[in-house]
């Protein structure tokens, strides 16, 4: 498995849509590894992750490694999403 890394840029005014409960499951056999850019991101910003870079559990699993290891306040909700016809998740810092 090659890894390459992919610095996903920062958008501003992206709304955080309403929770959504229902499961989907899957993973790339080849994947990039993704540097979600934390300390950058202010309040309401939010990153695009593509799904074959990166399936939404492992970005959920990257922000609570990120949250654990810093002990950090910082605080950030995950939605699937479509962007330019591409799946994949969205992540916004909410605290």
């Amino acid at each position: 498995m090659t890894r390459s890394t992919y610095d996903p840029p920062i958008d501003k005014d992206v709304p955080l849509p309403p929770v959504n409960r229902r499961r989907c499951g899957g993973a790339a056999n080849q994947r990039r590894y993704v540097r979600i850019p934390y300390r950058a991101m202010q309040i309401g910003d939010s990153v695009f992750i593509p799904e074959h870079d990166s399936p939404n559990d492992s970005v959920k699993a990257a922000i609570q490694r990120y949250i654990w290891r810093t002990e950090t306040a910082m605080r950030f909700e995950t939605r699937k999403w479509i962007e330019h016809m591409i799946e994949g998740t969205r992540v916004w810092r909410t605290k």
